[in-house]
Formats: C-alpha cells, sequence, structure tokens
C-alpha cells in the first residue's frame, strides 16, 4: 500500500527532525569528521588507535597496532572490525578519511535511531507530531550518547530501536521477514561490538519467556510465534562462534573476566544523573550526594518524566489490581504488549546482576556466556529504551483522553510540561557532548602534528628511519587485558604519545591495552621487564634482528628491572616528553646470559642454601620447607591455601644501615587458571614508637615474571631509615584467591642473592634462572 501525501511529508519532518536533533548533538563529528580525536589517552586512545591503525595499515582480521609480535583479533581490540575490515580493502588509506567515515557512521547511527524510535511510536497509536518530538528526546537521552567519548562501537544508537521496530511488527504479523532483518542487523553490529549482539540474544530470550508466560494462547501456539526469533538467535549465535573460532588461533584466553558483578546498574543509575541540570542543581546547591558517578556502566537514567510515569503507572496499576476496580492497565494491551513491559523489568533485573547477587555468583560457573559479559549493566539499555517510549505512549493516552473529555487545557498542558522537562534534561547531555567534542576538534590537531614536529622528521634528524625499527616499545611498559596481570600501572599518558608515534611511522607497540588477551603471549610480555636474571622468551619470539624504538615518558621513574633494560640501548634524545632510546633484543639476550653465566660459576661453590653478595643491609628468606604443600614451585615444600580473608606472614624487627635504601618484596603464588583472582601482600614500616611510616602493597596482579600459573608477587619501596619494626600481611579477597604460596624474600636492591635447591634449580633475587 502506498504512503498517503501526508504520511510521506510527515516522514520527511521526521527525517529533518533526525538530522538536526544529531547535528545538535555530535556538533563538529557531523560538520568536520576528518578532524575530532575526542581523546588521546586510556580506553579512548586505545580505541580511535586499534580501529586507525587497522583501517590503513592492517589485513584481514588480526591486528598487529600492539601485543608485538604477536598482535590480536581485531574483534578483542575494540577495533570496529565490520568498518575497519572494510577500510584496508582501499589501502592506501589516509587516516583522516577513515576518521571521517567512523565519525560520520556513528552520526547516522543517530538519524536511524530517531527514525526508528519515531517508527515505534507511531506504531504504538501516538500522534505524528509527539513522535517525532519525542523520538528526538528518547534518543538524545540514551545512555549510549555517553559512549561516544570513548567506547564507539558501543555508540552506535540505532541496534535497539531497529531491534524493537522489527520485533514488533514480527509480533503482529509473524512474518519471517523480520525476524531476517534481526538477523542481519545482529551479525553487522556484533562486529561492531560484541556486547551489541549480547543485547540482541537477552532481548530474544526474554522476548521467548514472555510470550510463553503471557500471551493467551495454546501452547502450541506461543511455540510457533517465538520459533523464528529463536532460530534467528541461534543462527547468530553459531555465525559469530564459528567465525571466531575459524579466525582466530589463541586458546587461552581469560573465560571468567575481571569485575562481572561490579559493573552492574544499581537504582542511582536510572532516576540520576551527572549530565543532567536537574541533577546537577541537585548536587551543587541541595548537597545530594546519591548521584549516578560519570562513567558508571550502568547508567541508564531515564528522565524525570519518564520516571514520574513508570513509578505512577506502577501504583496505579497495583491498585487496578489489587483494589475494587476493573484491573484494566493504564496502557491497553492493544496499545502495548505486556510483552514488552517483561523484556523491560527482565533485562533490568540482569543489568543489576540478578540472579547471581543473590548470593549465587557459582552460576556463572555454569552459564559461560553471561561470565564473559564483564559490564553486565549495559543490558539496562534495553530497559531504557522500552521503558521511555512505554512513557510516551502512556502520556499519548492520557492526552487523548483529556482531549475526548473536553479538558483540553489539561491536555495540552500535560504535554508541553512533559516536552519541556525532558528537553530541559537532554540540554544538558547536548552542552556536555558538544563541549568535549570541541575539544576533539584540537586533540586531533595533536594527533595528527598539525603544528608540530612530525616523528618522521625527528628521526630524519638524527640519522634514523621508522624502518630501521620492528616496534615502538612504550617505558614504563604496561601489559592489560588478559585479566590476570595488569601490569605498568596508568598508562594514559605514555599511551597518548606512542599511538600518535605508531601511527606516523607505523610501528606497532610492544605494549598491550586490550581485552581477554591470551594469558601465555602476557606472560611473555611481562618478562621482558623482569630483569636481567628473569627469562625473557618473547625476545626469543621475534622475527627480526632489528630494534625495538623505545619512549621513556619523562613523568614516570623506572625500577631497577626496568632500568637494566636501557643498559642494552643508546640514547638518542629528547621529543615529546620522552627521552629516546634504540634498544637491541641481542644486547639484552647477550647481557642477560652474562649474568646468568656469573651466577653458574658461583653456585658449585656456595656452602650454604642461600647467599648474599652486594650488600650489608638485612633480607629475609622463606622458602617454607617445613611445610607440607600439596604444589612446590622450589625446594621441598611450600604454604598451602590460607583461608583467612588476611592473615600476618611476618612480624619482626628490621633495620637498615644506610639512609632510606631501596628494598624488594617478593613472593610466588600459584594461580587458578578458571578466573582472575589473586591475593596481594601489604608490608607495613614502624618507627620505635609504632608509629607507621610507609604502606606499601604488593600486587600479585602485576607481576612482571611467572612459571606456568606460578606468580612472582614483587614491588621496589624505599625501606626508610628510622623503620624499627615491619609488618607482612596477605591479603585474601576473596578468600581463596589461591592455590599455594612459595618462597618469600624481602631483600637490598642492591644485594644479589642466591639460593639452590637440591635439585639442581637455581633462584637469583627470586627468579628462576634458566638453563641460558
Amino acid at each position: 500500500m502506498k504512503k498517503s501525501t501526508p504520511s510521506l511529508i510527515w516522514s520527511l519532518v521526521a527525517l529533518v527532525f533526525a538530522v538536526s536533533a544529531t547535528t545538535l548533538m555530535l556538533s563538529y563529528m557531523v560538520t568536520d569528521p576528518t578532524h575530532v580525536i575526542n581523546e588521546l589517552g586510556g580506553d579512548c586512545g586505545k580505541n580511535y588507535f586499534t580501529f586507525l591503525y587497522h583501517s590503513v595499515y592492517g589485513k584481514g582480521f588480526w591486528f598487529d597496532g600492539m601485543n608485538y609480535p604477536y598482535g590480536e583479533h581485531i574483534i578483542y581490540a575494540d577495533g570496529q572490525p565490520f568498518l575497519s575490515t572494510f577500510l584496508h580493502w582501499f589501502q592506501p588509506l589516509d587516516a583522516h578519511y577513515a576518521l571521517a567515515t567512523m565519525n560520520l557512521l556513528l552520526s547516522f547511527s543517530y538519524v536511524l535511531a530517531i527514525w526508528f524510535t519515531y517508527k515505534i511510536l507511531l506504531r504504538f497509536g501516538v500522534k505524528q507530531l509527539l513522535s517525532v518530538l519525542f523520538a528526538c528526546l528518547i534518543c538524545l537521552l540514551s545512555p549510549q550518547v555517553m559512549r561516544v567519548r570513548a567506547h564507539f562501537g558501543l555508540a552506535y544508537l540505532c541496534p535497539i530501536p531497529m531491534l524493537f521496530y522489527w520485533s514488533i511488527l514480527y509480533h503482529e504479523t509473524r512474518k519471517w521477514k523480520w525476524a531476517l532483518y534481526i538477523f542481519i542487523m545482529g551479525a553487522i553490529m556484533s562486529f561492531m561490538h560484541l556486547y551489541l549482539g549480547g543485547i540482541i540474544f537477552v532481548w530474544i530470550a526474554l522476548y521467548t519467556v514472555g510470550c510463553i508466560l503471557l500471551l493467551r494462547s495454546s501452547v502450541r501456539q506461543r511455540l510457533v510465534q517465538v520459533l523464528p526469533l529463536v532460530i534467528s538467535a541461534a543462527a547468530l549465535f553459531i555465525f559469530i562462534k564459528s567465525f571466531i573460532a575459524f579466525t582466530d588461533p589463541v586458546t587461552d584466553r581469560p573465560s571468567f573476566p575481571l569485575n562481572t558483578l561490579e559493573s552492574v546498574t544499581h537504582i542511582r543509575d536510572i532516576i540520576t544523573s551527572p549530565f543532567s541540570p536537574v541533577w546537577q542543581f541537585a548536587a551543587d546547591r541541595l548537597k545530594w550526594q546519591r548521584i549516578s558517578v560519570r562513567g558508571d556502566e550502568g547508567f541508564s537514567y531515564l528522565g524525570l518524566v519518564a520516571i514520574t510515569i513508570v513509578l505512577f503507572s506502577i501504583v496505579v496499576g497495583v491498585f487496578k489490581k489489587f483494589g475494587k476496580n476493573d484491573g484494566r492497565p493504564l496502557v491497553s494491551e492493544q496499545k502495548f504488549s505486556p510483552v514488552w513491559l517483561f523484556i523491560a523489568a527482565g533485562s533490568l533485573l540482569l543489568a543489576m546482576g540478578a540472579p547471581f547477587i543473590w548470593h549465587l555468583e557459582w552460576l556463572l560457573n555454569y552459564m559461560s556466556i553471561f561470565k564473559q559479559f564483564r559490564a553486565m549493566g549495559r543490558f539496562s539499555w534495553i530497559f531504557y529504551y522500552v521503558a521511555a517510549i512505554y512513557a510516551v505512549v502512556a502520556l499519548n493516552s492520557w492526552h487523548v483522553n483529556c482531549m475526548s473529555a473536553n479538558r483540553r487545557f489539561f491536555g495540552y498542558a500535560m504535554v508541553i510540561a512533559a516536552l519541556g522537562v525532558w528537553a530541559f534534561e537532554v540540554s544538558g547531555y547536548v552542552k556536555y557532548t558538544r563541549d568535549f567534542i570541541a575539544i576533539g576538534k584540537k586533540t586531533s590537531d595533536e594527533f595528527f602534528y598539525t603544528n608540530e614536529m612530525k616523528w618522521p622528521q625527528y628521526l630524519q634528524e638524527h640519522h634514523l628511519h621508522a624502518n630501521d625499527f620492528q616496534a615502538i616499545m612504550l617505558m614504563p611498559l604496561f601489559v592489560s587485558g588478559s585479566e590476570k596481570l595488569w601490569v605498568g600501572g596508568d598508562p594514559s599518558w605514555p599511551l597518548s604519545l606512542g599511538i600518535r608515534a605508531a601511527n606516523e611511522l607505523h610501528l606497532p607497540l610492544v605494549d598491550v591495552m586490550m581485552s581477554r588477551t591470551s594469558w601465555s603471549q602476557t606472560e611473555k610480555q611481562v618478562k621482558t621487564i623482569a630483569g636481567p636474571f628473569a627469562d625473557k622468551p618473547m625476545l626469543r619470539d621475534l622475527k627480526s634482528n632489528k630494534p625495538f624504538l623505545v619512549l621513556w615518558f619523562d613523568s614516570e621513574d623506572l625500577d631497577p628491572d626496568e632500568a637494566d633494560l636501557l643498559k642494552s640501548a643508546d640514547f638518542v634524545g629528547n621529543h615529546f616528553r620522552n627521552h629516546i632510546y634504540v634498544l637491541y633484543p641481542d644486547r639484552i639476550l647477550a647481557n642477560d646470559k652474562k649474568h646468568a653465566d656469573s651466577i653458574k660459576s658461583i653456585v658449585p661453590f656456595m656452602a650454604g642454601r642461600d647467599t648474599c653478595l652486594g650488600s650489608e643491609d638485612p633480607w629475609l628468606e622463606d622458602h617454607y620447607d617445613s611445610r607440607v604443600g600439596a604444589h612446590q614451585f622450589f625446594g621441598t615444600g611450600s604454604c598451602n591455601t590460607i583461608k583467612g580473608d588476611d592473615s600476618v606472614l611476618l612480624l619482626s624487627p628490621f633495620r637498615v644501615q644506610g639512609d632510606n635504601v631501596q628494598y624488594e618484596l617478593s613472593c610466588w603464588f600459584l594461580l587458578d587458571d578458571k578466573d582472575y583472582r589473586s591475593p596481594y601482600l601489604n608490608i607495613k614500616q614502624f618507627d620505635s614508637s609504632g608509629h607507621e611510616l610507609l604502606s606499601t602493597d604488593v600486587l600479585t596482579n602485576r607481576s612482571v615474571d611467572n612459571e606456568g600459573m606460578w606468580f612472582r608477587a614483587s614491588s621496589y619501596f624505599m625501606m626508610k631509615s628510622a623503620t624499627r619494626n615491619i609488618k607482612v600481611t596477605l591479603e585474601n579477597i576473596p578468600a581463596p584467591s589461591y592455590v599455594a604460596m612459595d618462597e618469600f624474600q624481602l631483600r637490598p636492591a642492591a644485594a644479589t642473592i642466591i639460593s639452590k635447591a637440591a635439585d639442581g634449580k637455581v633462584l637469583v633475587n627470586n627468579h628462576m634462572l634458566s638453563g641460558r
């Protein structure tokens, strides 16, 4: 059936409003898309880099820009693989054009989201003008809007409105084509970000359960009703799993991500917003404390209008259900099926962590698909769209009733007030987004070195060229994303400088900031900075003899083990807050062999089990040989798991001879290979009066040496000259967070402590000496 002229006019009006609202919100991302990079550090910088590097230099589905020499599957690098792998077919491709394509595609997703939300509202009987206006407001207040600052794969606004609209059409017509549309959209959007595929699975699962529980038809009819969508979801799941299985050679990715039940939705995330002018006033003037935190994964603020309508509907619905009334809902089932409300409620409960937060976390061991979703709070986005749309449908229904009852003033006042309050709250989102995008114009100039000397020119001035190097190593080295290990602290500033150099020089980064990286690869990477007595398997995996270009960020200090690497490097100069070195892998290996040979020459002449060279300050060693542990790292014994949340390992008098001597505390822990958990040590220093001088945490998840699933927790710190007593505590939360403990050592950093076992194994400074 052809559309009538008024319908076509309203469709054009909706499209104009959608484009205008998108331009208002995204500003320069629409009008100057080649020159907007919102931020260079943290997740934002990393996500720009992975997308741009793969678009411009990539091949296939393997991302080579980080984790050198291993690389990573682009889907785990947040590189929007559907788009980036498509773009690199057009190589050579300028990074400006890749950036523009991403920014414009994100903007187009806003237009699509508004258009489909408009169509949904029309389908539910909302008047055309109200459908246009509220569609814009719903989408501009969406929690996904805030993802445009950093998590671009999650910032595409259109998937949930498209999913909702096609589900409505399927629900009403049962035509298979709508299930096919959902499958195609899901396949595309899953390869922009896997969470979008997860949202589709959750939606269809809840729709299936909702239909079975709520539809008034025979069991057979209900099963026939849901079958096409179930097949669509199953086909999508099989497609994604098969694709990853065929394109990803890594077999040891973490199966239990960090903080699965910490990034959930809380009540404050639904009813408050740090971006709304109303709640900003409440925080600044009324000193309201319980407001959603900016950046919360579970953030899903509905807006005051939608909150009021939803709460009112719940109260009236309960009253009608249990009171002396006809029990009819405020919005008829013909206008808004209870299946959609079931989907909204179910997704919200899941986003809140139900049922796992009810002391049922063990269920995750049997529901591996949910274990992979570190931020379960994102499923609340389903609730947002359904609840917000329901609020508009209810408002329209009340407006129509008022007009029919000749209460026109109240009917118009109610709608105008709702539009005004909703638009006022959206204004805060618009201002926040436009402000950081405006800064993104300047950040883009920094990324592309518009007003500064470019890296190729700097190298040329020092008689070097990008082809002289195999990769860039940022110091201090950071390796994060395997869930078990998070080495290097906050990498934001070094990363911001490193990605600019990598983009200009077409050189990959050794450093890693990605998600679910291979454990074995991560273990190899971190050992590179474990000092001269640790094996360095990553260097043996290199396929080139070329040196690394080292960028040492000038505000960061290196510990003795990291600094040891630079003994094998040549200093070049300083550039963009970096000390620049040329680091030679063969020199590192030769230097390590020299150290190993010197130790091997000493071991045969050792009179006892342990010896200390190079320092007269006190040191402590416990091999736990008197303990009967099921697992040993070194020697004949080990300490089994301590069941408590914490335990004092050492309480001892201690005094150094010099002024503030640098020490290292280390201990080996055997960890479970099924999850991310690990313990840590805490050492406190006290003066003669018992006052605490210094507290230092020694984190196992920052371990830089390992043997299988044994990880060496270690940290360098200053032992104060006033110290007279020390206390070392094992922190074991959540207990038990490890399998066994072995080889506790506290030593001066200047000392070389050698330990030998009856089976011929040798420890040097608590590192296992390999057979080099």
